[in-house]
């Protein structure tokens, strides 16, 4: 990934508000079985303030409680599991990239190794 790949990338996952860090990802119609990706039939991009996440990582106390909590009401919600690639990715974690949360896909197909943000115009296959 090019510098400016990169610090687009790092820009979208600091995406400020306020001074509110944010993670944002988008809700669309063409999410069939993530309903909690679905929110009508309309775009949407939703954001999360960061803080929200404190405390969730596995290594705070009861972080992993949490996880399981949320990872067991996406399964109530959605008509398939939470995505197996996602459930190993920890916030905080300097080696992930968010940009695999941003766009799921809407069956447990693999993510793409690459982030699809380019500056040529191409998009990895």
């Amino acid at each position: 990934m090019s510098t400016l790949e990169q610090d687009a990338a790092m820009q979208l996952e600091a995406l400020q508000r306020a001074g509110d860090p944010m993670f944002a990802f988008p809700c669309i119609p063409a999410y069939q079985h993530r309903r909690s990706r679905r929110m009508g039939e309309h775009f949407l991009m939703c954001f999360q303030p960061r803080r929200i996440f404190f405390g969730v990582d596995r290594g705070d106390p009861g972080g992993e409680r949490i996880r399981e909590d949320i990872y067991a009401r996406v399964e109530d919600w959605d008509a398939v599991p939470p995505h197996p690639q996602l459930v190993d990715l920890a916030y905080g974690d300097p080696t992930m990239r968010e940009w695999r949360q941003y766009a799921l896909p809407d069956q447990n197909t693999r993510l793409l190794e690459q982030c699809p943000l380019h500056t040529n115009g191409k998009v990895p296959r």
